[in-house]
């Protein structure tokens, strides 16, 4: 019962129940909330794909709502990594487990965001603060600010706290563990952007350029020859 409570404790006492999975980890709970948030998620986008289009031809319901529960630990797991690479530059090792428990933790905040928008009838996560971009903003600029929004930075930063309590990160410490999250959130979007060149697919208007005006290559905007006097 007290390891349900964690599940609103984190909200509103993070750092008790971040000393808790200093201590021992714990993640079964907060997985499967994250999980049933997410299938629920893939539900009700599911149903308003089906409005719009003919029922044949919407996706099936079991597939969107195991695609959102994977996609989630897919994030998850992401997450983790870059959590153990982070701390492994700053010369920290082991109490992994631990440290999984704190990423589980961190990202309800992030699943939070879905539920309210299930309850407001709204699909999917939304584009975060990329809706105020102008339609000729770059595709980078675009992914980096789709996944914007006040959920996705409290799960951040609830994460970074837990690394602090965990490992006893002195400020010094903290500030590297801070400006590598920040660069791995810079550098997400053009491993994003890598993978759908590959693919060929993307979401996002053709009309976007890729880099802003300053870091597209030279080439890619000759010169227009004046007309001789």
């Amino acid at each position: 019962m007290k390891d349900l409570l964690n599940l609103i404790y984190i909200f509103i006492k993070p750092r008790m129940v971040l000393k808790k999975l200093k201590r021992g980890p714990d993640f079964l709970y907060p997985l499967v909330v994250i999980f049933i948030i997410q299938a629920i998620s893939g539900y009700s986008t599911t149903r308003v794909i089906s409005q719009k289009i003919s029922q044949a031809e919407g996706p099936p319901v079991l597939f969107s709502m195991s695609l959102s529960a994977i996609g989630a630990l897919v994030n998850i797991l992401i997450l983790w990594f870059v959590s153990i690479v982070i701390t492994f530059i700053i010369g920290k090792r082991g109490k992994y487990k631990n440290l999984f428990s704190i990423v589980v933790y961190g990202y309800l905040p992030n699943s939070l965001i879905l539920l309210i928008r299930t309850i407001l009838g709204l699909p999917g996560r939304g584009i975060g603060l990329a809706t105020n971009l102008p339609q000729n903003s770059s595709i980078y600029l675009f992914q980096l600010l789709r996944r914007v929004d006040i959920f996705y930075i409290w799960s951040i930063v609830l994460i970074i706290y837990g690394i602090v309590i965990l490992y006893g990160l002195k400020r010094r410490e903290t500030l590297i563990v801070v400006a590598l999250f920040i660069l791995y959130f810079l550098l997400l979007p053009l491993l994003s952007l890598l993978i759908q060149s590959k693919t060929g697919k993307t979401t996002i208007p053709d009309r976007r350029p890729v880099f802003f005006r300053f870091l597209r290559p030279r080439g890619s905007n000759p010169k227009i020859p004046r007309p001789k006097p």
